[in-house]
């Protein structure tokens, strides 16, 4: 056969033979495992399937098959579909670049103790990945899935939870609206050279958020999160700094309770026509403060206690 030009460990159906296979009502391209063949397995020891007419649900790929993969320039890892499987999902309705996961598939992974919505990379994937110069936990989002994210109308660059992810967190414990850093997070950013704690905006985020309509440097706490915060028992509008805050500032050299105003903020308000020197006190800012039941020092010298509210 290999004398004739032929490939004998090819999969390839001829032209010919595959129209003769659907003449005869046969579909050459299902992963069908025949009973008399599946019952054949079976008798060999081999694991084929399960079941009958079951797609083989362990991915390994046998040691002689994977060389010859390799041998032909093919990756057996890679997740890339060919342009035929393609052309073939669509025409069955499938949607070849879903994350979506097949009720029975998601019953299989859990009967076997996988967990189908971690977010954990295995080791062998994880060093794959390395391998091939991918930076596993990068958030960089690839420009092919970013256009089609935005083609499907989603928001890649929104930092909104959906009500699925957002049910499924709070079901393990997890606070998904906490600001906390991971320990491992924390290790990985500052190996990085990246600063966690830092309240620096990056370049392409501010010119992002400016698109959007959005003002970064502006210190005001949107409804939802004023809501949240106080649903906490947080107090907002309160100056208080935390002690790990107060700690960090400390380590860094800061002086957390100085007055003192740092240029690049003191150029920021004249540009927005504050008078940062003024001892004008604004009005939401007199409100809370008579809210709160604070002395507030009259221009004049006197003291007066609002004790009535």
């Amino acid at each position: 056969m290999m004398c004739h030009g032929k490939k004998p460990f090819s999969s390839r159906i001829r032209t010919r033979t595959l129209h003769y296979m659907m003449c005869h009502g046969k579909k050459p391209f299902s992963s069908r495992i025949r009973t008399r063949t599946f019952h054949h397995m079976v008798s060999l020891g081999k694991k084929p399937s399960g079941g009958s007419g079951k797609k083989k649900p362990s991915g390994r790929i046998r040691t002689r098959t994977l060389h010859h993969m390799m041998c032909l320039g093919k990756k057996p890892f890679s997740s890339r579909i060919r342009t035929r499987t393609l052309h073939h999902m669509m025409c069955l309705g499938k949607k070849p670049f879903s994350s979506r996961i097949r009720t029975r598939t998601l019953h299989h992974m859990m009967c076997l103790g996988k967990k189908p919505f971690s977010s954990r990379i295995r080791t062998r994937t994880f060093h794959h990945m390395m391998c091939h110069g991918k930076k596993p936990f990068s958030s960089r989002i690839r420009t092919r899935t970013l256009h089609h994210m935005m083609c499907h109308g989603k928001k890649p660059f929104s930092s909104r939870i959906r009500t699925r992810t957002l049910h499924h967190m709070m079901c393990h414990g997890k606070k998904p609206f906490s600001s906390r850093i991971r320990t491992r997070t924390l290790h990985h950013m500052m190996c990085l050279g990246k600063k966690p704690f830092s309240s620096r905006i990056r370049t392409r985020t501010l010119h992002h958020m400016m698109s959007l309509g959005k003002k970064p440097f502006s210190s005001r706490i949107r409804t939802r999160t004023l809501h949240h915060m106080m649903c906490h028992g947080k107090k907002p509008f309160s100056s208080r700094i935390r002690t790990r805050t107060l700690h960090h500032m400390m380590c860094l050299g800061k002086k957390p309770f100085s007055s003192r105003i740092r240029t690049r903020t003191l150029h920021h308000m004249m540009c927005l026509g504050k008078k940062p020197f003024s001892s004008r006190i604004r009005t939401r800012t007199l409100h809370h403060m008579v809210m709160a039941k604070k002395v507030f020092t009259h221009p004049k010298g006197y003291r007066r206690l609002f004790s009535s509210v």
